[in-house]
């Protein structure tokens, strides 16, 4: 995984970037709850957020997009 924190695929195989590891607790935490939703909840819609902040309440803090994954030599 190159460009993600974490994927779900539309057949229940969730997979995280390695890179994950080496960020905060509640980033971690944040990214492995998004994609366990995405298990019942397929959307982003109103159920999905407000499952995010059942689980982690703090979930709007994280902006993704602003996270850049490490470059990877091939």
């Amino acid at each position: 995984m190159t460009r993600k924190w974490g994927s779900c695929s539309s057949r229940g195989i969730v997979t995280f970037a390695e890179d994950l590891a080496d960020q905060e607790a509640g980033f971690q935490d944040f990214v492995i709850a998004h994609e366990l939703l995405h298990l019942r909840v397929p959307n982003h819609g109103r159920v999905f957020k407000a499952l995010m902040s059942l689980y982690v309440p703090d979930w709007k803090r994280f902006n993704v997009h602003k996270r850049v994954l490490p470059e990877r030599l091939p």
